[in-house]
């Protein structure tokens, strides 16, 4: 009923209410009210109603854009900025509209503008309508984000490790009734920490911090960043890099990997190392140290893996700027090779762990190792009689 008076629209601009409805009821929390959409059909002359609904069925579009904006924005943590791909509505199998968003952050501040599209972009006769809102979201960045979505222990933790996520969420994004698996003595602190399945503690394990299940999984923050070319870097050697005393290496191709041992003090001048075949090593009293490095490791089999196991200072600092901004370790996506990292209370490591497709084992023996900023891997085990602290602030 518009202005008391009963509309019948032909075939050809015939509208589905019963689909709209549907629609209305299955779209997120609106942004702006539809009083709007009211009071612009109050003014408008009785033929143009057709016109106005599908104005307005934009306008629900572009409001839905925006709770999704919204959504989306938080999701990554603000590390994405930029225009969505065209979304299509659809209600029981038929499209209703189309809508796309930009999204931009000044400060804690966002603002999210959406354009919806009815029927859609490539229809001549479509309707567009742009809203815009803006919000303040303080975000708790990722700490540890674990991949796997089946995995029943995912994130597991044993022995005596104590381990603390400085100012960063924890997010496990298995479906598994056990997604996080806790025995023994082993703590988990974190301000937040979210599960997609369900999760459970057995001996004295416990997690400080809240705790929610039933959680929509996390996003990889790296997932856009580029695995490196190898022909565009410098060949520093062609086969297996052997190292058993006080060496300074260069950026470059290391093909056949590297393994530094005995009381060999090994420092890594500021670049790209990559590992072709052959796994990186630290072993026995060695010790190892870099800033402004990213060790990239391109495994041609399950056991080139990374491992960190020596007894000596462990010191290593992620490229501020660039391309691999905040990266200090970045395994191929493909290879499922593992990475092992033991702290024995002289390691300060800061930047991301990036094992997106590998699980990643981190044994605390020493007193408050500082191990990554970030650890965004497949599956994650926490161990060790230790303590370990994964600290978000670090670059």
């Amino acid at each position: 009923m518009i202005l008391g008076v009963r509309m019948r629209p032909n075939k050809s601009e015939k509208w589905d209410y019963g689909i709209i409805s549907v629609f209305l009821l299955t779209l997120l929390a609106l942004f702006l009210t539809t009083g709007l959409s009211m009071l612009e059909m109050k003014d408008a002359s009785l033929g143009n109603v057709i016109d106005i609904a599908r104005a307005g069925k934009a306008r629900v579009l572009a409001q839905s854009a925006l709770q999704d904006g919204k959504y989306y924005t938080m999701k990554v943590d603000s590390n994405w900025t930029g225009i969505s791909q065209e979304q299509v509505v659809s209600v029981n199998g038929k499209q209703v509209g189309s809508y796309d968003f930009t999204t931009s952050k000044n400060g804690s501040v966002y603002t999210v503008s959406a354009t919806g599209y009815v029927p859609n972009k490539s229809s001549s006769k479509k309707v567009t309508h742009t809203l815009s809102t803006s919000f303040t979201y303080n975000t708790i960045p990722v700490g540890i984000l674990v991949l796997d979505a089946t995995a029943g222990g995912a994130l597991s933790m044993n022995g005596n490790a104590v381990v603390e996520v400085v100012g960063g969420r924890v997010m496990v994004n298995s479906n598994s009734k056990i997604g996080r698996l806790g025995t023994g003595n082993a703590k988990l602190s974190s301000p937040k920490v979210g599960v997609v399945g369900e999760y459970s503690l057995s001996g004295n394990a416990k997690i400080e911090g809240a705790v929610s299940i039933g959680q929509n999984p996390g996003l990889d923050p790296y997932a856009l960043v580029p695995e490196p070319d190898p022909n565009t870097l410098i060949q520093r050697a062609s086969s297996t890099t052997n190292i058993t005393k006080n060496t300074t290496l260069d950026p470059g191709r290391y093909t056949g990997g590297i393994n530094i041992s005995s009381k060999a003090a090994v420092t890594l001048n500021p670049g790209l190392y990559y590992r072709q075949g052959g796994g990186f090593s630290v072993a026995g009293n060695a010790s190892l140290s870099g800033s402004e490095v990213i060790i990239y490791n391109d495994p041609s089999k399950s056991s080139e893996g990374v491992n960190l196991s020596g007894t000596g200072a462990l010191t290593l600092s992620a490229p501020g700027s660039g391309t691999y901004n905040g990266i200090v370790f970045f395994q191929k996506r493909a290879s499922s090779a593992s990475a092992a990292v033991t702290g024995n209370g002289n390691a300060n490591v800061s930047g991301a762990f990036y094992f997106p497709g590998a699980g990643v084992s981190l044994t605390g023996n020493g007193a408050g190792d500082a191990i990554g900023s970030v650890h965004v891997v497949k599956t994650l085990t926490l161990g060790g009689n230790g303590s370990m602290n994964i600290n978000t602030s670090s670059p």
